[in-house]
């Protein structure tokens, strides 16, 4: 399968700042990256396609909508943002739905919209999930999401493996 780098790379001209991963490859015996200080390579993930995705989707038992939870606006918010989408797509890779609020970023940067309007849309997403995955870090608002879904009988999971590794009934 090989090995890759996932450094973070700013995008010149963009602001607020956003980043892409390097994503070059290692070469013949290569475990660390050379253009990156050292960097460990990771694992490169085959890449998802229509085929892959719906027969991890479509399995006995059905998919799982998962909430993922996070840190928004403490820390770097582009940091954030990647980090839940990583996540969702850890979650949809296993065959899984995520629903991923971070996403409404890039939405707020074209229409801005008050505070409240996102959390009112957020939380009735996260009424329509069948679990939470709560992120690591500092976050109010992702703290009030997670008691919600405890609240309402949502399980909670504190990363991506603990979901994975849940046995699931749905239905």
């Amino acid at each position: 399968m090989g090995l890759q780098c996932d450094q973070q790379i700013r995008i010149p001209g963009t602001a607020p700042a956003a980043f892409r991963a390097c994503k070059h490859s290692a070469a013949e015996g290569e475990t660390k990256c050379a253009r990156h200080g050292g960097r460990p390579m990771r694992p490169r993930r085959p890449a998802a396609t229509l085929e892959t995705v719906a027969a991890s989707v479509l399995r006995p038992g059905g998919p799982v909508r998962v909430y993922i939870a996070g840190p928004y606006t403490k820390g770097d918010v582009a940091v954030n943002v990647r980090n839940a989408i990583v996540a969702g797509q850890e979650v949809l890779e296993a065959g899984h739905v995520p629903f991923i609020p971070h996403l409404n970023h890039f939405w707020h940067l074209l229409l801005p919209q008050e505070y409240a309007v996102w959390i009112r849309l957020d939380l009735e997403w996260l009424h329509q999930c069948e679990a939470l995955i709560r992120l690591p870090g500092d976050s109010a608002g992702a703290d009030a999401e997670y008691v919600e879904a405890c609240r309402v009988g949502i399980p909670v999971f504190r990363s991506v493996e603990a979901f994975l590794s849940a046995k699931w009934q749905v239905g």
